[in-house]
């Protein structure tokens, strides 16, 4: 979900600064036909990627990163945040971000027409919005409308319409 909310805040003209824990994306995590655009744009310097860090803090104007290789931290500027964790969510980011969270799925509290959390000017989307799953509700394919809803609060428009519902027929079923 982070790479595709990454790329879809580049094309609505955001200034995209992506932390990811690991070396390298893992080709096996994210859906082949978003990956070669996420790379391209990181190569040409169209999005920030900071490899091998993990968020600290995030304040109205900065979010703290920590390099993992030396656990020295750094400061990038930020106007929003969108914490993409995948299922199993360690919320505490959240948490000190001043988002309740609820229940042992530790459920973040938002507003489901503009994501905004309880914490004034955080939001959230992806598979986060579910907190900790112990099953699996959420997924990257209902998530797509977040970043639209984002936008949209952001811009202050009128959120997006939900998207209908797929229709299958009873061959597809």
């Amino acid at each position: 979900s982070a790479a595709e909310a990454a790329l879809r805040c580049h094309r609505a003209g955001a200034h995209v600064t992506v932390s990811y824990r690991g070396a390298a994306f893992d080709p096996k995590s994210i859906k082949y036909w978003l990956l070669p655009e996420l790379t391209g744009l990181i190569a040409a310097g169209q999005i920030t990627c900071h490899y091998r860090t993990r968020p600290l803090a995030i304040s109205p104007t900065h979010v703290t990163l920590e390099r993992l290789e030396d656990v020295r931290s750094f400061e990038v500027p930020a106007d929003f945040v969108l914490v993409q964790i995948g299922y199993l969510a360690d919320m505490s980011l959240a948490r000190m971000a001043g988002v309740e969270l609820t229940g042992p799925g530790q459920l973040p509290r938002y507003n489901e027409q503009t994501m905004e959390t309880s914490a004034a000017g955080v939001y959230i989307a992806g598979t986060a919005v579910a907190g900790t799953q112990q099953s699996y509700h959420v997924f990257l394919e209902n998530c797509h409308i977040h970043v639209q809803r984002i936008v949209a609060a952001l811009q202050g428009q009128a959120p997006p319409s939900p998207p209908a519902p797929a229709a299958y027929t009873q061959q597809e079923a």
